[in-house]
């Protein structure tokens, strides 16, 4: 016991064993989303180092899922570590294999020059978004640890006598997220007054789609109060494509409120952890029922269906919660109501009537012409 308990000791006290020194990238997680960025959007990452001495030679080599992004440019920065000391840097070097990609650059200081000692930036490396998520996410490590046998695209620091530079990488991250989306189901109504009259009462569906781990959700829809009305929110339970069917817990609401022109109600649903089973995929989160309130009698009567404007304070306003009750990103597609006033109706019906009997004149005078020149 005494034996071993002095061998783990020996192989534990040297605080030399790990590396003080560190290359790291800047930024280490890159993620961005379809509404703002685009495939052949490019962005840069750093190669950077930390607790470094005796610094004269560098290397640093960045693997990649190239089936996502493609390394467009690696060079050493003006600013770089060793910047004002006479070295070499030869060209970059990339390469590629299976569905990963690689790409290397380095910076020899001759005999002679100045060492570095301090923390700063080694390369700069120039990515381009070459794939969008259609399902899902999109996702590549950034890796800069990676010793392949052979050490050609190999991360490595040397100082002065030419030594190796012991060192921990730390690797990075990129993500290309296709947002959740809070959408209407329809989006777009339109009634013709014929068709429907004041007090008749229509529902909107709030969906979402291409959400992961939520346990909190609320929408707030936004309407012209002084066309229609909101008589009622709830939670679709009953629906085995409601997001949180089959669960039981706190719900949100529902509640309304007016200011000038304008109508809000509300509703939501709170998970608690342990009980409630965070919410993956596509379903529906609410139902709103509206009633009509005004028939138009010149023109037509709309109104803007907003889940996605946010307002001070946020009370009002669609949110969405994941299971550490950190906030979801969520793009919000807004719908419209439309009612079609009756003379417009009545003159679309007697336009019809005209063409057809107009049609009916025409075939009847050729045929007619047709059996003259037949007997002629």
């Amino acid at each position: 016991m005494a034996a071993l308990t002095s061998t783990l000791s020996m192989s534990t006290t040297p605080a030399q064993a790990v590396p003080f020194t560190t290359i790291y990238l800047d930024p280490s997680e890159i993620t961005f989303n379809v509404t703002d960025v685009s495939v052949g959007h490019r962005f840069n990452v750093t190669a950077m180092v930390s607790n470094v001495s005796d610094l004269m030679v560098f290397q640093v080599a960045l693997y990649y899922n190239a089936s996502v992004i493609n390394m467009t440019s690696a060079s050493v920065p003006a600013d770089h570590v060793l910047a004002g000391q006479n070295g070499m840097s030869p060209p970059p070097a990339y390469d590629y294999f299976d569905s990963w990609g690689v790409g290397s650059v380095s910076f020899t200081a001759f005999a002679g020059e100045t060492p570095f000692s301090g923390d700063g930036k080694l390369v700069v490396f120039e990515f381009e978004i070459i794939a969008a998520p259609e399902a899902g996410n999109l996702t590549s490590p950034l890796i800069i640890s990676y010793k392949p046998s052979g050490g050609v695209y190999e991360s490595k620091l040397r100082d002065s006598t030419g030594t190796p530079i012991e060192f921990t990488a730390e690797d990075g991250d990129y993500e290309y997220v296709l947002l959740p989306d809070i959408y209407l189901d329809p989006s777009e109504i339109e009634f013709d007054i014929i068709d429907v009259s004041v007090g008749d009462r229509f529902n909107v569906t709030a969906m979402i789609s291409n959400v992961s781990d939520l346990m909190l959700f609320q929408v707030a829809l936004y309407y012209n109060a002084s066309v229609i009305n909101m008589t009622n929110a709830w939670l679709p339970t009953w629906n085995s494509s409601y997001v949180f069917y089959g669960q039981n817990d706190t719900a949100i609401g529902p509640s309304y409120t007016y200011f000038d022109s304008w109508g809000c109600g509300l509703i939501g649903f709170n998970g608690s952890t342990g009980t409630t089973t965070p919410f993956t995929g596509s379903g529906m989160l609410t139902v709103f029922e509206f009633e009509i309130i005004a028939a138009p009698e010149a023109g037509n009567l709309t109104s803007p269906l907003i889940i996605s404007y946010k307002v001070s304070g946020g009370t009002y306003e669609s949110k969405l919660r994941d299971s550490t009750a950190g906030a979801i990103s969520f793009v919000g597609t807004d719908g419209s109501y439309i009612i079609i006033p009756e003379f417009l109706s009545l003159l679309i019906l007697p336009m019809f009537l005209i063409l057809t009997l107009v049609a009916l004149v025409l075939t009847k005078k050729l045929q007619r012409k047709r059996g003259s020149e037949d007997k002629g």
